[in-house]
């Protein structure tokens, strides 16, 4: 699920964060063996898909790329590091998507069930919430004004339905 996530990802924001190799190598065969182990450590620090997992990622990455409500949310400032500070706590945040023009703050989520009832549930059981109510603050020390977070919802089997859910500032 984590590997389907992060093709998905890397397919909608435009490749890897900046302080990733951002390499996706193929494997086509099964994981287990001395192939597998040599080709495993050949690559290691690389993600290794599948062809298989690789077209589910790009077809969950897609769909979001194609829904046209999602689609308005995805301008702006993608995966930047943001290096700031909750007093003498040095932080780190990298929001997946940051509009400083329209103050908009969009987080990218693969889920099994898109529909709004299910990505609440899921998003506050993971505590997406506390998560962009961190990366607002973060953004917020780098002088920009978040103003309408949001959440992008994609299931991650086919037909990949997606959601967007506005956070309001009471759940944050």
């Amino acid at each position: 699920a984590m590997r389907l996530g992060r093709i998905a990802h890397w397919n909608v924001l435009g490749g890897m964060p900046d302080d990733e190799d951002g390499r996706i190598v193929l494997w086509d065969g099964t994981r287990q063996g001395n192939a597998w182990k040599a080709f495993a450590t050949e690559n290691a620090g690389h993600e290794i898909v599948t062809p298989s997992e690789w077209e589910k990622a790009l077809a969950i990455g897609d769909a979001v790329i194609a829904d046209p409500i999602a689609a308005r949310y995805l301008e702006g400032v993608k995966e930047t590091a943001i290096e700031w500070a909750i007093g003498p706590r040095a932080c780190r945040s990298r929001p997946d998507i940051l509009n400083p023009e329209r103050g908009i703050l969009v987080d990218l989520k693969t889920t099994t069930d898109a529909s709004v009832l299910g990505l609440q549930r899921q998003s506050w059981k993971m505590a997406y919430h506390a998560q962009l109510a961190f990366y607002s603050d973060a953004a917020l020390f780098a002088g920009i004004d978040v103003r309408e977070v949001y959440i992008i919802g994609v299931e991650t089997h086919a037909p990949h339905a997606v959601t967007v859910l506005r956070l309001t500032d009471r759940v944050l």
